[in-house]
This record gives C-alpha cells, sequence and structure tokens, in this order.
C-alpha cells in the first residue's frame, strides 16, 4: 500500500503569481483532482490540436511513470481541436512512440478538447508552447490562465517534429525525475 504525502508543486512557475493554486494541499481542500483512487494522481498535457504534441506528452509520461512505478498517469486534451484532423494521431507521434518502443494504448484514441472540469480534476497542468498556447487559455479559460505552467515547445511550422520530440523528451523527463524525487522523499 502506498503511503499518502503531500507534493509541492514545483518547475517552471516564472509566469504565475500568487500562492499555487493546484497544491496538494489545495486539491485536497477542494475535494477535486484525484481520479483513481487516494494514490493516484493525473497530469494534463495541453496543445492547440491534441493530435501530436500533447499526446507525445501523454504517451511518454505514462510509460515512464509506469516503467519507474510512480503514482501518476497523464492524460491529454487540446484546446482549439477543430484546427486538427478529427480522429487518429499524427504520424509523427505514432513513428516516434514506435521507434521508442512505447505502445500507442499510452495515450487517448482521439482528439479531445479540453473541459473546465479537465482543470479541476487535474493535480498538474502543463500546455506545451506559451506563446501558443496563453492566448488561448486567457480566451477560453481565463480563471486557469496563470494556473498552469507552459512550456515553449514549437509545433510543426516552428520546429522539425526530431527537435520538437526531443524537447519534448527533455521536459517529461524533468518531470518524471522531479516526481520520482518526492515520491522518494516522503
Amino acid at each position: 500500500m502506498m503511503a499518502h504525502y503531500t507534493l509541492k508543486f514545483v518547475g517552471a512557475q516564472a509566469n504565475r503569481r500568487g500562492p499555487d493554486p493546484l497544491s496538494a494541499v489545495a486539491l485536497a481542500a477542494s475535494g477535486s483532482g484525484l481520479c483513481c483512487g487516494a494514490d493516484m494522481r493525473e497530469i494534463l498535457f495541453l496543445c492547440t490540436g491534441n493530435y501530436y504534441r500533447s499526446r507525445y506528452a501523454e504517451a511518454l509520461f505514462n510509460h515512464e511513470a509506469s516503467r519507474r512505478g510512480l503514482g501518476w498517469r497523464a492524460f491529454s486534451r487540446g484546446l482549439a481541436i477543430h484546427l486538427a484532423p478529427p480522429d487518429g494521431l499524427s504520424p509523427h507521434t505514432t513513428l516516434r512512440l514506435r521507434e521508442r518502443g512505447i505502445s500507442r494504448d499510452r495515450t487517448s484514441k482521439r482528439p479531445s478538447q479540453v473541459a473546465d472540469d479537465d482543470f479541476r480534476r487535474a493535480n498538474r497542468v502543463i500546455a506545451i508552447k506559451e506563446t501558443e498556447h496563453r492566448p488561448l487559455m486567457a480566451d477560453l479559460h481565463p480563471d486557469w490562465e496563470n494556473r498552469i505552467e507552459y512550456w515553449e515547445i514549437s509545433d510543426l511550422d516552428g520546429a522539425t517534429p526530431e527537435v520538437a520530440l526531443a524537447a519534448i523528451e527533455e521536459k517529461v523527463g524533468k518531470v518524471i525525475d522531479e516526481l520520482a524525487g518526492a515520491e522518494q522523499a516522503r
């Protein structure tokens, strides 16, 4: 049986203001954020279409969290899924998953639009590209805009798949290491 613990929400928070509204303490007090029993926590990866970058981050995170026995799982959503193909998965993501030996089942079956319940459900939220996603957050989910983390990983218009997916691997690896360290420290 896993022990309960409190994880202080850390990371690239330079653009956040005030106390951490998604801390484990705040989530426990609100009664939200737990998905699969008291010990399983969730991280939400956001991008525009939920077709390429966020789906790769989700699959990679789930693979590594499972491999390392972490009490975390990822899910992903898009801020504007009407801009992406309606079904399936980016061929770039599919190829990279295959190259790394990661099952396609580590990500959802099709793109999904984010809803406010997804933000409440997640213990941690990361938008893949701040310059692209912060304006969408401000427009569509203003109450959550300053309560999430932002990375800066470009879509195909700004980076090759090799560069973007490698950047996601690096960032997800750091998150996994951070969470593993927090679990070991408890």
